[in-house]
This record gives structure tokens, sequence and C-alpha cells, in this order.
């Protein structure tokens, strides 16, 4: 195997790594929502049965649902950002292993040759979303269409966390105040 071929593995690889991050965000994203449905729904059937009507056993179900939720949700919120910087690490491999290449591939050619196979090479070219005009300019969107996926996983991550600790501070308060 060439130099070449071995650079050109490498930015395979890299590539595979880098896709298989974002198809865990995903995977994360699913059974977190997954998890926060099932939470929601035993609430929803606590405060929905008649059978039990002592308020105290209700408060006590949504506050340690609430608790775990907050838990769960704070865990999430720490993993995603865990997520993000593998993330990083994936494209900086794979826009290394491209620079590799390139600059392995560009020996045998002309330099006026080189700078125009660059550009049509470049699969990892470092630019962010936001560099590419030309399709932003086509495409309508709004703050949630630049903030990266990570970010908004994130702090979904963390708005459900401060929800879930709201709810169960409330749900404290409240048994206090039934006793």
């Amino acid at each position: 195997m060439d130099r070449e071929e071995l650079l050109l593995e490498q930015l395979k690889i890299a590539s595979e790594l880098h896709r298989h991050m974002d198809d865990m965000v995903w995977r994360r994203f699913n059974y977190f929502v997954t998890l926060n449905g099932i939470m929601v729904t035993v609430l929803v059937f606590a405060w929905s049965n008649n059978s039990s009507s002592d308020i105290r056993v209700r408060l006590a179900i949504t506050g340690g649902v609430a608790l775990f939720g907050a838990l769960v949700s704070f865990v999430w919120s720490k993993i995603q950002k865990r997520a993000q910087l593998y993330h990083y690490l994936r494209g900086n491999q794979a826009r290394r292993a491209e620079d590799l290449l390139i600059e392995a591939t560009s020996y045998s050619k002309q330099p006026t040759e080189v700078r125009e196979d660059q550009q049509e090479l470049r699969v990892y070219g470092g630019r962010r979303a936001e560099e590419y005009s030309d399709v932003l300019e086509s495409v309508p969107r709004w703050r949630f269409g630049t903030t990266s996926t990570h970010s908004l996983v994130f702090y979904l991550a963390l708005f459900l966390a401060i929800l879930w600790f709201v709810a169960f501070i409330s749900c404290i308060v409240a048994f206090i105040n039934v006793s």
C-alpha cells in the first residue's frame, strides 16, 4: 500500500467516525425523548388515577419522577457536551487526513493544477456552514438554523433539567404544606 492509499484510507476512517458521532447524537436524543415521555406518562397516570386519592402519594410520585427527570436531564446535557468535543475531534481528524492526502497527491502535479484540484477535492475544508453565503441566501432559516445540533440538544437537556428540578421543589413545598 503506497502513501496515497494509506492517507485515503485514513480519510475514509475519519469520515466514518465523524458520521458515527452525528448518528450517536440522534440516538441519544431518541432515548432521552422516550424516557421523558415515559416520565410524563407516569405523572399523567398518577394524577388521573382515582383509586389513590391521597394527595401525599401523588406528590411523592411526582417528586420522585421530577427528581429522576432532573438528574437524567443534567447527565444528558453533560454527555451531549462531551459528544460535541468528540464531534469536533473527528472533524479535525478528517480535515487533517484530507490535507495530508491533497499534499501527497500534489507532488506529481503542476502548481496551477493543484490549486484547482484542491477546491474540487475538499470535503472537510474547515469552513463553517455560515461561510457558504450562496447556500444560506437560498435557504430560509432563523436563528436555530445556524446553531449546531449539539448546542440545541445541550440547551434542551439543560432546560428540561431546570424544569424537572423546579417541579421537584414545587412538590416538596406542596408536600410540606399538605402535612
